[in-house]
Parts: structure tokens; sequence; C-alpha cells
């Protein structure tokens, strides 16, 4: 699904149950809520939760009970990256289902519809349609039913006579005695609704939320029933937990639930994501320096010779200074260390001049990541990539939403070596890359790894033409890849484009590759890969745009310059923008750097920025556009800036 095409998911709440005790479990929630009993390492709000994100949801409200601020903590700590609205609302302990509703209701439209989940039910089946089926229906409620394997075993009679034994028959009714062809069928727990239902009973009185509500929707006749068909998996006792936890092959359809719920990788992609929450705690943090980057890039460079060797006329590094400073390894070791501990969730690898894949030592900085449990992405052209640095970031217990994504810009050897600016006598590098990527893929099957694979094409007069570009996406969905994107190269700093550029697309060329490449581009897509297309200086108006001042980037996404000094932006890391760096890590440590500015007098501070920006030409990257434009369009900082 690309970006451009919004789910009708997208705009309604889903209310995921997660308040109640879960005595049943005995043990298990002694010290923490049912919510968070692990399923295979990973607790079950966790695969709710990205279950629900990869159907399209975008709007989740959590009624919190019983130890709430753990589910909280959890939630947060590993979603906070996804554009996503979350609301945790506190309903105490013991209460009710119907009055959790009624509390949480105020957060509903009047006549909408929200969809209703268990928060300890394990499931995969297809929601989308269930949402549509209720609105073909104009239900009130929309209650769905499963089949179910009967622990005990079913014996089986035909004609009054007993004729088989089975444990493993799913049984999806049962007749009923009340009424003869009455059949008695399974609720999920899982139902659409809609907020006027709500009305029908007295929530703050209800004591049994189903059995008072339930009946007198369908005694209306505004009551639909969907038979789910899929994975369905309610954990409500210890023995249940230990049965999903000890099915063979179980952890096998996790692993490959978790790669799809993370198909949708387009909101990434196309500079969606939400970088801060609400603008006005991003202000008070800075002011208060309490403030922690969403993310920290950095970009390595090999301790000797040229910073690459790749010669990229398109590269926005192209012009970088290389005065030999480095880091030594050990320091980088220790300031990752530091980067970790001070509670920065995510680290990038990547180069602004340079492949961090070129970097004698990436592994160990790597390990560090690692080892605080850190989500990490790479950005890399993936020429090289050493046997421990594959088996390092396909263990399956790396942070989920961890991701790989290697720029390729090429369909063919020949092309290849021309848009990298590479001797045309070098080794067969696209071959290489393409084979690199599937080595890739291949261990994170085998490891069942939760790690993104994506690869990037920028469009130039060079390597646009139909079959070239049809042949890359046949090419890289065979290693496996989850997703293709084609968009075009930025003009980089200092890079005068000609008439007839081989290099940098005219205006005028990028409209031509949109109209032409589009309608094929997006007939490759399927359920295992997608492939984007998408003009992201028109999506966001930054076409011939320098930069977006004033700029926050350095509060938000901060990166680490080969050289050893801590930038701004990832657009800054090099030494011709020395006036702009924070500090030198070689010598000062990350926080003592990072916190290194004035809030007594911000306006200066702010100012001076902008000035030293316009002064050494800085230019900002498509997502530093978009959170500095966010930030200025909410008016936060009018007062002070």
């Amino acid at each position: 699904m690309l970006s451009i095409s919004q789910s009708p998911l997208e705009g309604h709440w889903v209310v995921v149950l997660c308040g109640g005790r879960g005595s049943r479990l005995g043990s298990v929630t002694e010290s923490i809520p049912k919510s968070l009993a692990l399923i295979h390492d990973k607790p079950i709000i966790w695969y709710t939760f990205l279950s629900l994100f990869k159907d399209g949801f975008r709007k989740f409200i959590f009624p919190l009970g019983y130890r709430g601020s753990m589910i909280e903590e959890f939630i947060t700590k590993e979603f906070d990256e996804l554009d996503c609205e979350i609301r945790f609302m506190n309903t105490g302990e013991d209460t009710p289902v119907a009055e959790r509703l009624h509390i949480v209701s105020s957060q509903i439209a009047e006549k909408d519809d929200f969809f209703l989940v268990n928060g300890d039910t394990f499931f995969d089946f297809d929601i989308l349609g269930m949402y549509h089926f209720h609105r073909r229906k104009n239900a009130l409620a929309t209650l769905s039913s499963v089949k179910i394997v009967s622990d005990y075993g079913i014996l089986i009679e035909e004609g009054g006579e007993l004729k088989d034994f089975s444990r493993d028959e799913k049984v999806s009714y049962f007749t009923l005695n009340r009424k003869k062809n009455a059949r008695g069928h399974v609720n999920s727990g899982f139902v659409w609704l809609n907020k006027e239902a709500l009305k029908l009973i007295d929530l703050e009185s209800c004591e049994n939320f189903e059995q008072e509500l339930f009946p007198k929707i369908i005694k209306m006749g505004r009551a639909a029933h969907f038979k789910i068909e899929g994975n369905w998996f309610s954990v409500d006792t210890k023995k249940d937990l230990n049965t999903i936890n000890q099915k063979e092959g179980n952890q096998m359809t996790l692993g490959k639930r978790v790669q799809e719920t993370k198909k949708n990788l387009s909101t990434r992609y196309s500079y969606q994501s939400r970088y801060y929450g609400d603008v006005n705690e991003l202000k008070n943090s800075i002011l208060t320096k309490t403030i922690i980057p969403h993310q920290v890039e950095v970009q390595p460079g090999p301790m000797g010779g040229d910073i690459c060797w790749l010669k990229c006329p398109y590269c926005y590094g192209h012009t970088a200074k290389d005065l030999g400073e480095r880091i030594t390894p050990e320091r980088y070791v220790d300031i990752m260390t530091q980067i970790a501990e001070g509670g920065v969730k995510k680290v990038i690898f990547a180069g602004y001049a340079t492949d961090p894949l070129f970097y004698e030592h990436i592994e160990d900085i790597v390990q560090v990541a690692l080892n605080y449990n850190q989500v990490f992405g790479f950005h890399t052209k993936a020429i090289n990539i050493s046997e421990r640095l594959v088996r390092q970031i396909t263990l399956s217990s790396i942070a989920p939403l961890s991701y790989f994504s290697v720029s390729v810009d090429a369909g063919n050897n020949e092309t290849y070596n021309k848009v990298h600016g590479v001797p045309q006598s070098q080794a067969k590098l696209y071959d290489k890359v393409v084979a690199n990527i599937k080595r890739l893929v291949e261990a994170r099957c085998e490891m069942k790894a939760p790690l993104d694979i994506s690869a990037t094409y920028l469009l130039n007069p060079l390597n646009s033409s139909t079959e070239e570009v049809l042949k890359s996406i046949h090419d890289l969905r065979a290693t496996g890849v989850d997703l293709i994107r084609f968009t075009f190269p930025q003009v980089p700093r200092g890079y005068s484009v000609g008439n007839n550029d081989s290099n940098i697309p005219s205006h005028e060329q990028i409209t031509e590759y949109m109209k032409r490449l589009r309608p094929l581009v997006e007939k490759e897509t399927d359920n295992q890969c997608q492939v984007l297309i998408l003009d992201l200086d028109s999506m966001h108006d930054v076409y011939q745009v320098p930069r977006s001042l004033p700029c926050f980037a350095r509060y938000v996404f901060p990166s680490i310059g080969f050289d050893g000094w801590l930038s701004h932006c990832s657009e800054s890391a090099a030494p011709h923008f020395r006036d702009l760096a924070m500090g030198n890590l070689q010598t000062q440590d990350f926080w003592e750097v990072f916190y290194n500015y004035d809030v007594d007098d911000f306006q200066r501070e702010v100012n001076g920025a902008c000035s030293k920006m316009e002064l050494l030409n800085c230019k900002c990257d498509r997502k530093e556009h978009v959170v500095n434009s966010r930030i200025k369009e909410s008016g936060a900082f009018n007062d002070i800036t």
C-alpha cells in the first residue's frame, strides 16, 4: 500500500482493553500486567500493537488498569517513532469494561465507528474486511466469531453413532438445545462498534457489558456477524500461555507476522514519520535542557586513505574536506555508550561523504547499539558487508523497527559504474550489491530477525529507461527486500547543474519520469514487496529550497561526522561546516557537547545559528525541512525566535 493511499482504518480509533488483573495466569501476573506476559520473548501487547498498525490503524486508546504504567512505558518506548496518535487513560484497577468504555468514549466522535479488541489475544485476520462488512450492514455492532480447537479433543458422531475422535479438528459452531437448528458460535471478543450503541445501556452501572449490550442490538436488528478466517488465540490461563509458547512452528508464524507487520515502510521513506511528540513539550525540554534526541546519526569514516573511493556526482558530501581527524576506535565505543546510557533509543549508521561499511571497526560500534537494545538503521551501498556484521544485525533479539537501506541506483553493472563514478574496469559492483542484499535477507529469514531491508533507486538520465527500471525491480524483489523506493537526487552543495545534466534530472525530466514510470512501478507492488515512486521535493515543497530556518535539527537528530565532531544534522557533518559544529567528541563527552547552548538568551542562540547556516551555505535534507517547517507552523517558538 502506497503512502499516498490512505487506509480507511487510519481515521478510526482502536480501543485495546488491557486493564484487567489476569488472575487466571497465576504467578505470571504478580509483578506485571497480563498484556506484558511473554510470547517467545515479546509481550502479548507487542504483537497486538504491531498487528493493528500493519492493518492500518493510526489512532490507539489504551484504558489502563492493573499496573497500567508498565504498559504505557512499554508502548511509549517501543513505538514512539511511529506516526500514530496514542492515548493512555487511567480507568482504575478493578473497573468493569463498560465503565472503562464510558471513560474513554469522550475521545470518540459522535456516531463514529471504533474497533474494540482484547489486549490478551494473538490474532491475524482480515480486520479491514470486517470493517467493510460492518459498514455494508449499517450495523451498530459487528460481532465476530472464531473456530476453536478443543483442549480435550472431540468425539465425532454421525446418525447417533460414534464415528471418530480428533484432537486437531477445528470447531466452527455448536448445536444448541434451546431451539431446533440453533447454532452457537464462539465469540472472539473483537467487535466493530458505533458510538451510538453505547447509549443503549448505562455504562457507569453496567457489570456485564457484553451480556447487557449485545442482545439489545441483536433484537433491534442492528447487529452483524463476521466469521473470522485466520489466526486467533486467547491467552486466559497459564496453560494457554504455555501452549502458545510450546507449539512447534509457532515462533516461525510469529516471526512471519512481525515481518508482515513491518511491510508498511512507506511512512518512513516518504518523510512522514513523527520525529517529536507534542511541540510544546519539545520546547520545554529544549529550554530545560532535558531534551533527548529522537535519533543520533553516526557517520564513521575509514581510518586511513580517502573517506570514500566512490565518486558519485550527486553525493551531498562531494565537496567535503578531509583534515584527517578521526575518533579512535576505543573512543567511538565510549561515545556510543554515552549516547545509549543517556536515553537515545535510535541510532543511524550512514555517511554524508562516505559509507558506514567502509569503516574498519563498524561492528564494534554497532555492538553497543545491540547491547542497549537500540533501534538501528543503516544507509549504505552495501558493497562490502562482513560476516560478523551480518550475524549481528540479523539476531532475532534486535530491536523491532531496525532497518537496512541499500542505495542501488542502477539495474546492471555498466550503469552502476557510470552513476557512481567508478571506472568500467572495476569489478561487477551491481552484481556484488545484489548478492550482498540476498545474503542479508537469507540470514534474516534463518534467524527470524525483525529487520526491514529496503532498496533505494535515485533516478537520473543515466538509469531511467523503462527496461532498466523494471529489471532492477525484478532483481531486487528476487533478493527478498521488503520495499523498493524510486525517487530523485537533490542538487548537492557545490554542484552546478548543467543543460542536459546526466547526473541530476531537471524538474521537467522528473515530471516525465513520474508520468511514464509511475503506472509501471505501482503495478509491481505486491504483498511481499512494496514498490514506490515518489517525487519527494514536490510532495514537501522543497524543490530548490536551500534550507528551512530556524533550524531545530540539532535537538532532534544531531550527527557525528567522519571527523569526530558533533554536528547539527546529517548534512552539516563535515569539516567545511566546522563553525556550526557543537564540539569535538574526541576530547569532550557527548552530553557535555549536546547541552552546550544558551537558554538564557535562546533567541540569540537561534539567530546566531541561522546566520552561520546562511554564511556556510548549508542545505537541509528532506526530513530536516519537514520537521523545521512543522515546528515553525505550530507557532510554539514565536515568542523566543
